[in-house]
């Protein structure tokens, strides 16, 4: 288990099941860039007062720290599902903060906030936005972070044609 501080808060996070000896953490620099995004004085900060929606939290880091925001966690992991209310329970915080459902439940009606996690696959991430399209509006802030390795030209393309222009930031610290 391994402390995650953000402007969010600190929070005790550990992936699922939990092994003592696990020398990993439950998040990556993408998901502190993300949370870092969400209160860049730069940019402005996000607001969180509608509905957010993470996709891909891989251990439930981002889910846990946005809690407070009631987010919406679309996952088709069931581990990650797992690892985010063993997180929840761990720092404390209510279980039903976070609505948990599979890549193939219904997404929200209304999405403000959409914070991806790009996925290796583009397909996935294809059939991944195709689902949520019909949630977003012209208002929706739309997040995605990943590792650059994972995010090619065909993803920037692939955002634009179905969610809309895109604008890209610089390659952060691994």
């Amino acid at each position: 288990m391994n402390r995650l501080t953000t402007s969010q808060g600190a929070f005790e996070l550990a992936r699922f099941p939990e092994h003592p000896s696990d020398p990993f953490r439950a998040w990556d620099a993408a998901d502190e860039y993300l949370l870092r995004q969400l209160t860049d004085p730069e940019t402005g900060p996000v607001d969180l007062a509608g509905t957010a929606a993470v996709v891909g939290d891989r251990w439930g880091a981002l889910a846990t720290a946005l809690a407070a925001h009631r987010p919406v966690q679309i996952s088709d992991s069931y581990l990650a599902r797992r690892a985010t209310r063993a997180n929840l329970d761990r720092n404390g915080l209510d279980p039903d903060s976070v609505t948990l459902l599979s890549s193939r439940d219904t997404p929200p009606d209304r999405i403000d906030v959409l914070l991806v996690r790009v996925p290796k696959s583009l397909a996935f991430l294809e059939d991944q936005l195709q689902r949520i399209a019909p949630a977003l509006h012209a208002g929706t802030v739309v997040i995605g972070t990943g590792m650059v390795k994972e995010i090619h030209t065909s993803t920037l393309k692939l955002f634009e044609r179905i969610i809309g222009p895109t604008r890209t930031s610089l390659a952060v610290r691994k």
